[in-house]
């Protein structure tokens, strides 16, 4: 099976059976830019393949972004696949245009895969239109004081080398966002510092935390049961919760 744009939809090879597969969970995580929603991605693909990275179409061409992620094209070829309803969505950001594609995401979660998806909070509802019963949103924010948030936002822009001026607008933008992506109606939010005690919570233990949730959504009988095992399985990821 394939999606008409994107990478192919891997499905089970083994002879065909009556029984159709159970439909996979499409899970988004929305946050402010900087938050770390690309590095949680990653890692819930790599700690289980069969997962579905959801691609995108840009305009953002010669952006260096990796090929896996997404497709590069002209404004004159966005504007043909919107016309022609291949996007779930798209919108605006960074001086560049963004599509999320519809067919893809169907085809993995019709084959039993579940798909990880970025997305902007205002288009949960586009998603739940789309996918109505397979949705599971995540709000990720890194602190649960906003101001310390924004203030581990800039600190991770700064480590990542980005000029000042560019920083600032980030921040800015960051900081007028915050209170409505707060707002929208997700299903569930998770802070990268912990209730009882205030540390930052290490990439393991972040991972931990999304994977229960995923696992509770899908199976709520095994969420304890899958705690218990992941206590002991967890993989090791070096750093915190960032970029």
């Amino acid at each position: 099976m394939t999606s008409n744009y994107g990478q192919p939809i891997a499905t089970d090879s083994t002879a065909a059976s009556d029984k159709a597969p159970p439909r996979g969970k499409l899970i988004t995580l929305s946050a402010i830019a900087g938050t770390g929603r690309k590095t949680l991605a990653d890692a819930l693909v790599a700690a289980d393949p069969s997962r579905h990275l959801s691609r995108k179409a840009s305009t953002e061409v010669g952006s260096g972004r990796r090929a896996n992620e997404y497709d590069e094209m002209s404004d004159a070829r966005f504007d043909q696949l919107k016309t022609e309803g291949k996007f779930v969505f798209d919108l605006g950001a960074h001086e560049a245009r963004y599509g999320t594609y519809r067919q893809e995401i169907a085809d993995a979660l019709a084959a039993g895969r579940d798909v990880i998806a970025i997305t902007a909070g205002e288009n949960i509802e586009d998603m739940r239109r789309a996918f109505p019963g397979d949705v599971v949103s995540l709000y990720l924010q890194p602190n649960r004081d906003d101001a310390r948030a924004l203030e581990t936002i800039r600190a991770r822009f700064t480590a990542d080398h980005m000029p000042a001026e560019k920083i600032g607008k980030m921040v800015a933008e960051a900081q007028r966002r915050l209170p409505g992506m707060k707002a929208m109606n997700y299903d569930y939010t998770v802070y990268g510092d912990s209730e009882k005690d205030g540390h930052s919570l290490t990439a393991a233990e972040m991972l931990g935390e999304v994977e229960a949730i995923i696992t509770r959504a899908k199976n709520p009988a095994e969420a304890s049961k899958w705690r218990e095992r992941q206590a002991k399985q967890l993989p090791s990821l070096e750093g915190g919760w960032a970029l």
